[in-house]
C-alpha cells in the first residue's frame, strides 16, 4: 500500500484486495471437482466394458467368417461332386442307349425276346431320371453358391444354417446400454467441466482483486492500513490523476452567462508570476456546481449562491509535482470589466 503524496508507477498497481472468506464457493467448486472426477471414472469404466464386449462381438464374428469359409467349400465339393456323378450317368446312358438299339435290332430279327428289350428301356429310363434329378440338384447348388458370395447362405433344404442365424441380441443389446452411459457421462462430464470453469472464475472473481489506478497519478490520502479488514464500499484510498489539471473558478451568476465553453483563460498558479494558458471545459449554475465528492479540491471561495467554472490546463508538467490544492488566479481575456458591469446590471 503506497503512502499519501506517493506518485504510481508505470504498472498502476497501489493494492491488492483479499477475500478469504468465501467459504460457499470453495465448498461448490469441491463438489463439483468431485463430482467431475466420478464422471471421469464413469466413463473409464464404461470404455473397459465396451472393449470387453466388443472383443466378443469379433470373436463371434471370427467364428462365423470360418462357418462361413467351411459352408463354401463344403458346397464347392458338393457341386464338383454332381458334376462327376452327371457326368458318369451321362456315360452310362450312351452305353444303355447303344446296348438298347443292339436288343431292338436282334428283336426285330426274332433272336432276343420281347422281355430283354423291355428291361433294357427301363435301366435306360432310370439313368435319364437319374441324370435328371443330378442336374437339378446342381443347378440349385449353383445358386447357393452364388448367394454365398454375397453372403447368404442356404441349406439344400432351403432353410438358413444355425450358425448364420446365430446373433447374440443380449451382447448386442448390453454394448447399446454401456455406450449409451458413456454419452451420458461424457454430457455430464462436458456440463461439469464448463460449471467448474464458471465457478474459479467467479472464485477468482471475488477472492482477489488488484487495484489500479493511471501511471503517474499521486496518492491523495490512504484510508487503511495493510492487513486490515474491509467492506463492500469502503474507501481505500484516494489518488489524483495529474496529468489532466483542472482549475474550480467560482463566479457570479451574472457572469456566468459571458464566459463560454471553449473560451482561452489565462491561470497564475500561487506563489508563481508565469500565467499558463487554459481553455474553459464546462460552466455550472450556483445550484449545480461540483463539489468535493466530485473535484480532488475545490476553491477557496466556493459557497453557495457562486455559479462555477472549470477551465483546463493546457501544460500540466509542474516538475513531478502535482498541483492539487495550490490556490490560482484565474483571468478570462474575452471577457472585459465593462462586460462584467453590464451584466451585473443587467444592461
Amino acid at each position: 500500500m503506497p503512502n499519501a503524496a506517493s506518485v504510481i508507477g508505470e504498472n498502476g498497481h497501489v493494492a491488492t484486495v483479499v477475500n478469504d472468506r468465501l467459504f460457499d464457493k470453495i465448498a461448490a467448486i469441491g463438489a463439483l471437482q468431485a463430482r467431475l472426477e466420478h464422471a471421469g471414472v464413469r466413463i473409464e469404466e464404461t470404455n473397459d466394458i465396451i472393449a470387453g464386449l466388443e472383443d466378443l462381438r469379433e470373436q463371434r464374428n471370427a467364428r462365423t467368417l470360418k462357418y462361413a469359409d467351411v459352408f463354401r467349400a463344403e458346397l464347392a465339393s458338393t457341386i464338383e461332386t454332381l458334376e462327376t456323378e452327371i457326368g458318369i450317368t451321362e456315360r452310362r446312358i450312351e452305353i444303355l442307349n447303344r446296348a438298347v438299339n443292339r436288343q431292338r435290332n436282334l428283336r426285330q430279327r426274332n433272336v432276343a425276346a420281347d422281355a430283354a428289350v423291355d428291361e433294357a428301356e427301363l435301366r435306360l429310363s432310370e439313368l435319364e431320371s437319374s441324370r435328371s434329378r443330378l442336374s437339378s440338384s446342381l443347378a440349385y447348388a449353383k445358386i447357393r453358391q452364388e448367394a454365398a458370395r454375397d453372403g447368404v447362405y442356404i441349406e439344400a433344404d432351403g432353410s438358413d444354417p444355425n450358425w448364420a442365424q446365430e446373433t447374440d441380441f443380449a451382447l448386442e443389446r448390453q454394448l447399446l446400454e454401456v455406450q449409451a452411459r458413456k454419452r451420458d457421462a461424457q454430457q455430464e462430464e462436458r456440463e461439469l467441466t464448463t460449471l467448474l470453469e464458471t465457478e474459479r472464475k467467479a472464485f477468482e472473481r471475488l477472492s482477489r482483486a488488484e487495484i489500479l489506478v493511471p501511471a503517474g497519478a499521486v496518492i491523495e490520502s490512504v484510508h487503511v492500513t495493510p492487513g486490515e479488514t474491509v467492506a463492500a464500499g469502503d474507501v481505500l484510498l484516494r489518488w489524483v490523476d495529474c496529468s489532466i489539471v483542472l482549475v474550480d473558478v467560482p463566479v457570479s451568476d451574472a457572469e456566468l452567462p459571458l464566459i463560454q465553453p471553449d473560451m482561452r483563460a489565462r491561470v497564475i498558479m500561487e506563489g508563481e508570476s508565469n500565467e499558463q494558458e487554459a481553455t474553459v471545459l464546462l460552466t455550472r449554475g450556483a445550484a449545480a456546481t461540483l463539489d468535493r465528492d466530485d473535484l480532488a479540491s475545490v476553491a477557496k471561495g466556493r459557497q453557495e449562491g457562486v455559479a462555477q467554472v472549470i477551465v483546463r490546463l493546457e501544460e500540466t508538467d509542474f516538475d513531478g509535482e502535482c498541483p492539487v490544492g495550490r490556490a490560482a488566479y484565474v483571468d478570462f481575456p474575452d471577457v472585459g470589466l465593462i462586460d462584467v458591469m453590464r451584466a451585473r446590471l443587467r444592461l
